[in-house]
């Protein structure tokens, strides 16, 4: 019994441990919308859902962050002693740096903590990163100085299609050029001296329950899409745009 229990036991220490860099990635590459007509965007509220998975997120700091920062006798822990609650308002944030596939964009993570730039901050300014990138525990952390304003410059691209607005009831009707409205299918039905009107359909996760409740006794209509799952059919946007 002792002896198969310490196969056992070896058979255990032998498991590989999962890329969970690699799946994050793979994730993010699945959750991607590409419409033919529109901007890219990532399905973020699947992904914050499965970033969640129990012991997903300590292993991905220990691999992104940990042994990077190991390697260079950091004597920090950050990683080690981080649970899925002291980062859970960073999962996109997190998702961000590790879609610049840079291999020491992990280490960064801190930062962005300490510095107070959330998710909820999201899109966060040029000006902001820029500052993060530039801090002296930043710079310390890379031989190569120059990868730093590549490292905030694809930051700063990368995340308006982790930051997709979600349609409400009165919001703004101007937005940031950058901005990414989440429209999976856009199609003209009708056009006059005024403009066209569009039937846009949009998944349900990005229309607010404010918004579907006043619009109630509109052409608003529910399907679930074969490519993008749950959507909303809008047929008049003026209130929204």
């Amino acid at each position: 019994m002792a002896a198969e229990a310490a196969e056992t036991a070896a058979g255990l220490a032998r498991k590989p441990v999962p890329n969970t860099i690699g799946q994050l990635k793979d994730k993010i590459v699945e959750l991607t919308v590409k419409p033919n007509d529109g901007k890219v965007y990532v399905r973020v509220e699947e992904l914050k859902a499965w970033m969640s998975t129990p012991g997903f997120m300590r292993e991905l700091l220990r691999q992104g962050w940990y042994r990077r920062n190991s390697q260079q006798n950091d004597p920090r822990n950050f990683a080690t002693d981080t649970t899925e609650h002291d980062v859970g308002g960073l999962f996109i944030v997190i998702a961000i740096l590790f879609a610049t596939d840079h291999p020491d964009a992990g280490r960064c993570i801190e930062h962005f903590k300490t510095h107070g730039l959330t998710d909820v901050k999201l899109p966060i300014p040029k000006d902001h990163i820029t500052t993060l990138y530039q801090h002296k525990n930043v710079r310390r952390l890379f031989s190569d100085k120059t990868e730093l304003e590549r490292l905030a410059s694809e930051f700063v691209d990368k995340q308006w299609a982790f930051c997709p607005i979600r349609l409400c009831l009165r919001m703004h009707p101007t937005l940031e050029e950058k901005r990414v409205v989440p429209i999976c299918r856009k199609k003209a039905i009708k056009a006059g001296g005024s403009g066209k009107v569009w039937r846009i359909d949009v998944q349900e996760e990005f229309v607010d329950e404010s918004l579907r409740v006043e619009v109630a006794s509109e052409p608003l209509n529910y399907h679930i899409d074969k490519d993008y799952g749950p959507v909303s059919n809008f047929y008049s946007l003026r209130q929204l745009f």
